[in-house]
C-alpha cells in the first residue's frame, strides 16, 4: 500500500469518526478532535470559496455594529420605553432576514456543492486513480461535515435565545411590579444583537464549499490534504469555542441584571 493511500485512509478514518460522533448528538455543539495542537504558523494554505460556487451573503455585519452602538447610546429617558421597542423590532426585522438567508443557503447548498464536485474533476486529473478516488471522497465528507457542525452551531444558538425568552419574561415580570429594569433591558438588548452577531458568523462558514480549487502539483497531494483536513479542524475549533463563550457570557450578563433586582425586591414583592 502506498504511503499516499495509508495517509488518506487515516485522514478519512479521522473524518468519518468525527462524522458519526456528530450525527449521534444531534442537539449538542460538536468539535473536531483537537489532537495534536496547531500553531498559527502551520496555517500558511486557506480554503477558497469560490464566489461562483457559493450563494451571495448579505453583509449583515454592518447593521449588526449599527444596533450595537444604538444600543450603547440609549440614555435613560422618558424615552427610554420607546427607544427599547423600536430597537426590539429593528432586532427582530434583522433575525428574520438572517434565518432567511440561513434557509435560502441550505436550499441551494446541495446543488452548489454538486457542481462544484463536478469542476473539481479537472483539477485532480494529474492525480493517480486510486488518488483521485480518495480526493473525491475527501471533498464529500469535508463539506459533509461542515453542514452538521453548523446546523449544530445554529441549535445551540437557538437554546440561548430560549433562555433569553425566559429572562425577558422575568423582566417584564418585575418591571410589572414597579422595578427599574432599564440596566436589565439594555443588557438583554446587547445579548440579542450578540445573538444576531454569531448567527452571521455560522451563517458565512455555513455558506463556504471546500472546493479544493488550490491543489496543485506544487505540494504533495497528502501533504496538501492533511493541511486541509488541520485547518478545517482549527476553522471549527475556534468557531464552537467564541460562540459557547460568547453565548454563555450574554446570558450571564442579562441573568446578573435580574439577580440585582430581585436582591431589591421584598419578599412579598418576589
Amino acid at each position: 500500500m502506498s504511503n499516499f493511500k495509508k495517509t488518506f485512509i487515516i485522514l478519512l478514518f479521522i473524518l468519518g469518526t468525527i462524522l458519526i460522533f456528530a450525527q449521534t448528538e444531534p442537539n449538542q455543539i460538536k468539535i473536531v478532535p483537537t489532537g495534536e495542537e496547531i500553531s498559527p504558523a502551520t496555517l500558511t494554505i486557506e480554503f477558497v470559496t469560490s464566489s461562483k460556487t457559493s450563494t451571495e451573503t448579505p453583509n449583515f455585519r454592518e447593521k449588526i455594529q449599527i444596533l450595537k452602538e444604538k444600543i450603547k447610546n440609549i440614555k435613560s429617558s422618558d424615552e427610554f420605553k420607546n427607544e427599547i421597542q423600536k430597537l426590539k423590532e429593528e432586532q427582530k426585522a434583522l433575525r428574520e432576514e438572517i434565518n432567511k438567508k440561513i434557509e435560502e443557503i441550505r436550499e441551494q447548498k446541495e446543488k452548489l456543492i454538486k457542481e462544484t464536485r463536478e469542476n473539481l474533476l479537472p483539477k485532480i486529473e494529474m492525480l493517480k486513480e486510486k488518488q483521485r478516488e480518495a480526493s473525491l471522497k475527501m471533498y464529500d465528507k469535508i463539506n459533509d461535515l461542515n453542514k452538521i457542525f453548523t446546523d449544530n452551531y445554529l441549535k445551540y444558538i437557538s437554546q440561548i435565545e430560549e433562555k433569553l425568552v425566559k429572562a425577558e419574561e422575568k423582566i417584564k415580570e418585575l418591571k410589572s411590579k414597579g422595578l427599574n429594569t432599564e440596566n436589565a433591558e439594555k443588557k438583554l438588548l446587547e445579548a440579542q444583537n450578540k445573538i444576531n452577531e454569531l448567527r452571521e458568523q455560522v451563517l458565512n462558514q455555513q455558506n463556504k464549499i471546500y472546493d479544493f480549487k488550490d491543489l496543485s502539483t506544487s505540494t504533495p497531494a497528502k501533504q496538501y490534504f492533511a493541511q486541509k483536513v488541520k485547518e478545517f479542524r482549527e476553522t471549527h475549533k475556534n468557531l464552537r469555542e467564541l460562540i459557547v463563550k460568547e453565548g454563555r457570557s450574554v446570558v450571564k450578563n442579562v441573568l446578573d441584571e435580574i439577580k440585582k433586582l430581585l436582591a431589591t425586591t421584598t419578599p412579598s414583592q418576589q
